[in-house]
């Protein structure tokens, strides 16, 4: 335990000391046993009673040590406590100290200021008292130039009115004028425009004129070519074609004399674009139509039957007829298809000839 420390008793003299010699004596009696056995009790009760109360004495002396201690630690941390604190305070008094020092400047620049300012107000009231004088001064002048102005203005007044009545007069009658020229004018350009308009409707008539001319002469030599082509073709097909016999020894297989007999009788297509003479336009590729088919079995059944050769070109012919009827057919629808095109491009043009 902190704040203890050991203690000694010292025994008397006459126990501690080495034993003398002991001279033989009487025995003692019980008596003397007995009181020294009691004398000697009461020496270790008192020797216990003193331990006790020395020993209850160091525990009070040590708990009071302990007590110092803790005293002390708490007295040492309050006195660190208020070392910070005094070093805040410092810090916080020299800070103050510079703002006071900043305010005792601001504080003298401003009485410098307001010094500078009593005396600036100073000239600026003796300048009001002078222009309160200069004032009074103008006001007398002032009432003497209105009046002034006011029989000026008068006088102006008198001068310019009679100006504008004439001014007016005059703009009135050039206004009229310009008026009446500019209406003559709009209607010169109204009648040159109905004239162009005119001029316009007759080129558009004499155009669609030429126009349905010109798809009629195109049908005419449309017609006329389809007959040359067609005559031509009805020339150049032969009536019959020789079937080889298997034992001539010919290099031809019978699709090749197929394919070529199917080319040969193919018919032409009639030519439905009308807007051009020009040959080399007009010509299309040859499609195989249901004509075409009715050729390969025809060419089928010559194959077979050569004596019925002549038969079956006669039926071409007539099948060739029949195309020529159907293309006088169509032709006129399509004249027709373009005559409705152009009434309609002929209304568009009246339309834009009656907006203009």
């Amino acid at each position: 335990m902190p704040g203890t420390r050991r203690v000694t008793f010292d025994l008397p003299s006459s126990q501690s000391s080495p034993p003398a010699a002991v001279l033989p004596s009487p025995e003692p009696s019980v008596d003397e046993l007995t009181s020294q056995i009691s004398a000697l009790r009461a020496e270790l009760r008192d020797g216990r009673l003193t331990q006790a109360r020395q020993r209850s004495q160091l525990n009070q002396e040590g708990a009071h040590i302990a007590e110092l201690t803790r005293k002390y630690k708490d007295v040492k941390q309050e006195r660190q406590e208020f070392k910070t604190k005094l070093v805040h305070e410092r810090d916080a008094a020299a800070a103050i100290q510079k703002r006071l020092n900043v305010a005792v400047k601001n504080h003298a620049e401003a009485q410098d200021k307001c010094a500078r300012t009593m005396v600036e107000c100073e000239g600026l009231r003796m300048l009001n008292e002078d222009v309160s004088l200069m004032n009074k001064g103008l006001v007398v002048s002032r009432s003497e130039a209105v009046s002034e102005f006011e029989e000026k203005i008068a006088e102006m007044e008198c001068a310019y009115r009679g100006k504008l009545e004439e001014t007016e007069t005059a703009f009135t009658h050039e206004l009229e004028e310009t008026r009446e020229e500019l209406t003559n004018e709009w209607v010169k350009k109204v009648q040159v425009l109905n004239k162009e308009i005119d001029n316009r409707d007759a080129k558009i008539k004499k155009l669609e004129h030429d126009f349905n001319r010109q798809c009629e002469i195109n049908a005419m030599f449309t017609l006329d070519y389809d007959r040359d082509t067609n005559f031509t073709k009805h020339l150049s097909v032969p009536l019959s074609i020789p079937v080889p016999e298997a034992s001539s020894g010919s290099r031809l297989t019978s699709g090749q004399l197929e394919s070529t007999k199917s080319r040969l009788l193919s018919p032409r297509r009639p030519l439905t674009h009308l807007e051009s003479n020009n040959v080399t336009t007009r010509k299309r590729s040859r499609v195989p139509s249901w004509r075409s088919d009715k050729d390969r079995l025809s060419a089928k059944a010559d194959k077979f039957n050569p004596e019925h050769s002549v038969p079956t070109h006669i039926s071409e012919y007539d099948s060739l007829d029949k195309s020529h009827k159907r293309t006088k057919l169509i032709y006129p629808s399509a004249s027709a298809g373009k005559g409705q095109s152009h009434q309609r491009s002929k209304s568009s043009f009246t339309d834009l000839g009656s907006r203009h």
